[in-house]
């Protein structure tokens, strides 16, 4: 059950005027397959098993040379049916596993052997990404601790309206809404417009590909609010703080394809000890 709203509270001002800018997407309808194509942007970016899939693309874009297209497609395609496969399940067991702790170590660990065997500068590039997206989550982590906000999905009809909470119903893919149902209190800041912005940021800095990085970060916010996991706030908030963590990053590294594989183990180690730390934390008291 959802606790109440810590930052912006439930029914205030700001937290009023947030689900009425977020309200055109929360009442979205758009069928079951324009729903099947907006989950992979809309639902991925935060969820730790995409970052192999993530790791093969942009090292691909870095270095067509070391990646050949033909291998990547077929991996993209397979990954692709298994998402799928998950979303046609009456119960959501094969999506939480895709969300599991463990893909946090298994899929980077994946995503580096392949591209160690590839060579070239697509691996430096994998790896000043993943520095890039555990090191934004780290303060996105923080502040859900702090918000605990309830997800819009998660909130009471006489703050959102009966008609959102009518959309929610109406959603063909019921896997996803149950499954952020699970966890109500996570909606401030979006962690996945937060692994969008990193993903966007080494599209630009190491394949220059900025359409495709808008389009990552706005089909990821158009997603979690669809899905009613995020308000606009949230999603913007998540992309803002993750931004400065990236060029931070850049900024002191000087070029990221002199990354190296120790990097992103640092930044993996750190959110670990980070989630540890916050489970054994009591939450803040309502005041």
């Amino acid at each position: 059950m959802a606790r109440p709203s810590r930052l912006p509270a439930d029914g205030g001002a700001l937290d009023a005027a947030d689900k009425r800018l977020s309200g055109v997407f929360f009442r979205l309808q758009l069928g079951l397959l324009g729903e099947c194509l907006l989950s992979l942007p809309g639902c991925c970016f935060g969820c730790p098993s995409f970052l192999f899939p993530a790791m093969l693309l942009l090292a691909h874009l870095a270095d067509p040379s070391a990646l050949p297209r033909a291998p990547l497609l077929a991996t993209l395609a397979a990954l692709a049916a298994l998402w799928f496969a998950a979303l046609g399940r009456a119960s959501t067991s094969l999506l939480l596993a895709l969300f599991s702790p463990a893909s946090i170590l298994i899929s980077p660990a994946a995503g580096g052997a392949a591209l160690a065997l590839a060579g070239g500068r697509g691996a430096p590039a994998a790896c000043f990404f993943l520095t890039c997206w555990f090191c934004g989550e780290m303060p996105v982590l923080v502040l859900k601790k702090l918000a605990a906000r309830r997800r819009p999905v998660a909130c009471e009809a006489r703050h959102i309206g009966e008609d959102v909470v009518a959309a929610a119903s109406a959603k063909r893919l019921q896997c996803l809404v149950q499954l952020l149902r699970r966890d109500p209190n996570a909606s401030f800041p979006s962690g996945d417009v937060s692994g969008a912005t990193s993903f966007a940021f080494c599209l630009v800095r190491c394949a220059e590909c900025p359409r495709l990085a808008l389009a990552c970060v706005l089909l990821s916010a158009t997603g979690r609010m669809y899905w009613q996991a995020h308000h606009l706030l949230d999603c913007f908030v998540g992309a803002a703080l993750t931004l400065p963590v990236c060029l931070l990053l850049e900024w002191l590294q000087g070029d990221p394809f002199q990354s190296l594989w120790w990097h992103p183990v640092g930044a993996i180690l750190l959110v670990i000890a980070l989630v540890k730390v916050l489970g054994s934390t009591p939450a803040p008291s309502r005041r």
